[in-house]
């Protein structure tokens, strides 16, 4: 798109006020980092607000001459939702569950009924659509049954802070007076069904405590079970499988310690399976009286031991599955006769069955040569087969029950496209780009078969690559919008993610983030080669830590993209990293490093931090977008961002920023209005390609 067709609008303009800071005698100037509220997490500065209210319209009204394309954008998008529908009930013990979209719906109803009868006799325990109705944002954490079912436990996020608020439906449908604000999500049963365990946000916004409550008290009752001393580490509460254990997981990116308490014996203390050692990664199960132990205690790919509850000792330890330099296990899931792991070989997921009493195992096997799949919800320990999640980049998401022991598939639920869609009309396949030092990226990619792509093919380039996540390739009905128009997708699954395994992570990560940003760059250049598109015909795109990375490539290669959409993006890394007084630092540590405490990661950080880095260079168009409430990526980094950017760069390309105000770091919560945030975006693209759509 050339600048001439944008519309002549005033800019939005951030007053520059430097602040100095020095930090291993290196001195480093920001002029815009008062757009920091010092109130946080409340934004009340009058400034601060009207400059990111004026960036809000601005987008508005650069996109107004394409407004009437937005619309059809939105309908387009709205017309692939399933206006009614229905999730696959879930059974456990003698009723069933179900969540259930109405039509206008942004939120669904949750369902309960009798084993014995239809699904038309349900109960609504829970109507999430009119309890949202008197919130900007409404989101669900969880929702747990009592042992006895007789009572429900439920979190509630109301202003996208990701502070739950836990609150207690009895089977009557009354609400218990009981109310525990700022709950981390999960909330766990004691075996009496009297009491509940939780973990508290703190002010930092850290899990830092675990309480047990008692039905019928007050929260300052709540009695601490067990702290976290260390500022690095975060604590979460789960159960074991067989639903006999509290599981107190002490975490940070690289180390783990894990805490278990008898449902039992609610009042009892936690009690140590393995003291924390750095490096150190392990997660439990527990089945018939042992422990089911997952640990990279002698090969960072993990493996799988086993002991007896009674002796957690290491020297007790049987190993049950080996650990491989092909195959990354990735966790399991334990059920009354079988084990169900989740692996890597190759960059692909795989799912393992093994016959705990035979010893007997198998993979599972699918149809798509790229693909992802994740096991669902399975609160029946003793049932003999395993729900399933599984998609592609062509096939929409199913939902499978696996018979264990017979080995047969059962498709239960495969997402429908209202508007149509057509498999066989798609092609999807992956593609490796070798790195100098020898590491091959794959790239997934999908495109229609009638519009094969070729070096004039706009491409939309998603990427992520930290912590460890993986971005399997998964199928989007929203996508099919701009695949319909031409465009291709693809994912380039670059180091900092474990798609190849543990070492895939560790290789882009704290002293060697910057693998991240070439794997892209080599990504781009691989597409070219291959004639799917070109530099200069990408759109690059990626969310939080994967934002960074959009930032990063785009000050170092800013020539390789015509576009760029940066959601919640962690630009502001090094200032952020620099503050230990952010929720998210300390624990942050393992990832990136600590700049504070080594001028060696201070300096390497410095050399990629986005915001540190904008230049008086042409940029790609781009899309930011931020959350007013987010705890992840605070709204400044975004805003500052943007500002400096808008004070150096030296093109006429679309920049423009949109802050959610009333939502944290996931954007809308209901399922329309998250559309209209992707209508927006699409709605971008095409104006800045100068797609015909935009001069209809």
């Amino acid at each position: 798109m050339s600048g001439s067709r944008l519309p002549k609008l005033p800019v939005p303009c951030a007053e520059r006020r430097p602040v100095s800071t020095t930090t291993h005698d290196h001195t480093r100037v920001d002029d815009y980092a008062w757009l920091r509220d010092p109130e946080y997490p409340e934004v009340k500065d009058p400034q601060i607000r009207a400059y990111l209210e004026a960036e809000n319209a601005y987008l508005e009204a650069a996109l107004a001459p394409v407004s009437a394309l937005q619309e059809r954008v939105f309908q387009e998008l709205r017309g692939r939702v399933q206006p009614n529908d229905d999730s696959v009930p879930s059974r456990k013990g003698d009723y069933w569950y179900q969540e259930r979209y109405l039509a206008e719906h942004e939120h669904p109803r949750v369902l309960r009924w009798r084993r014995e009868q239809q699904p038309s006799e349900a109960v609504c325990l829970l109507d999430l659509d009119a309890m949202a109705k008197d919130h900007d944002y409404f989101d669900l954490g969880d929702f747990s049954p009592s042992p006895d079912q007789s009572v429900f436990a439920y979190s509630l996020d109301l202003d996208g802070s990701e502070r739950h608020e836990a609150r207690f439906l009895a089977e009557n449908l009354s609400e218990l007076p009981d109310r525990i604000p700022d709950v981390q999500g999960e909330v766990i049963w004691s075996a009496d069904g009297r009491h509940v365990f939780y973990a508290r946000l703190d002010e930092q916004h850290r899990p830092s405590r675990v309480y047990r409550h008692q039905l019928g008290t007050t929260v300052e009752q709540d009695v601490l079970v067990y702290e976290e001393p260390d500022p690095a580490f975060w604590l979460s509460v789960e159960e074991t499988s067989d639903e006999a254990f509290v599981v107190i997981s002490s975490n940070d990116k690289e180390t783990a310690e894990v805490r278990l308490l008898d449902k039992r014996t609610p009042l009892a203390r936690p009690w140590l399976v393995l003291e924390r050692r750095a490096g150190h990664e392990y997660d439990v199960d527990h089945r018939h009286g042992q422990l089911f132990i997952r640990t990279n205690d002698r090969h960072k790919n993990f493996r799988i031991v086993l002991t007896s509850i009674d002796d957690v000792a290491e020297s007790s330890w049987k190993e049950l599955i080996a650990a491989s330099d092909a195959c990354y296990l990735r966790g399991f899931v334990l059920f009354s006769g079988h084990m169900v792991v989740l692996e890597r070989e190759a960059g692909l997921p795989h799912v393992r069955v093994r016959d705990l009493e035979s010893g007997t195992e198998h993979r599972i096997g699918f149809p798509d040569p790229v693909y992802t799949v994740s096991i669902g919800d399975n609160p029946e320990f003793e049932s003999g087969v395993v729900r399933l999640s599984y998609q592609s980049l062509v096939s929409p998401p199913s939902v499978l029950d696996y018979d264990m022991s017979a080995r047969t598939t059962e498709l239960k639920k495969q997402q429908q496209i209202p508007s149509g869609y057509d498999k066989q009309e798609y092609t999807s396949r992956r593609l490796f780009a070798t790195a100098a030092d020898g590491a091959r990226v794959p790239i997934s990619l999908v495109h229609r078969k009638d519009s094969p792509p070729h070096p004039q093919t706009p491409l939309y380039l998603y990427v992520y690559g930290s912590y460890g996540a993986t971005i399997d390739p998964y199928f989007s009905p929203n996508r099919l919008s701009l695949l319909s128009r031409g465009f291709a997708f693809a994912i380039a699954h670059v180091r900092g993610s474990s798609v190849m395994g543990r070492h895939w992570y560790e290789d882009g990560k704290g002293l060697k983030k910057q693998n991240t940003f070439s794997d892209i760059r080599l990504a781009v250049e691989e597409l070219e080669r291959q004639g799917i598109s070109s530099r200069g015909r990408v759109t690059i795109s990626g969310g939080s830590a994967g934002g960074m990375a959009v930032g990063a490539v785009i000050n170092q290669a800013p020539s390789y993209f015509h576009a760029a959409v940066a959601s919640v993006p962690f630009v502001d890394c090094l200032n952020t990293m620099l503050d230990s007084s952010l929720p998210l630092t300390p624990p942050e540590y393992s990832e990136w490093g600590n700049p504070e405490a080594d001028a060696e990661v201070y300096r390497y950080m410095l050399g990629y931090s986005p915001y540190d880095n904008v230049a008086a260079q042409d940029y790609p168009h781009l899309l930011v977008t931020a959350g007013i409430a987010d705890p992840r990526v605070t709204y400044w980094e975004p805003a500052k961002w943007v500002a400096k950017l808008r004070a150096l760069k030296t093109d006429h390309n679309l920049l423009a920023l949109h802050t959610n105000m009333s939502a944290g770091h996931g954007g809308a919560s209901g399922r329309f209005e998250a559309l209209k945030e992707l209508a927006r975006e699409y709605t971008f693209l095409l104006w800045v390609y100068d797609h015909p759509d935009t001069r209809r």
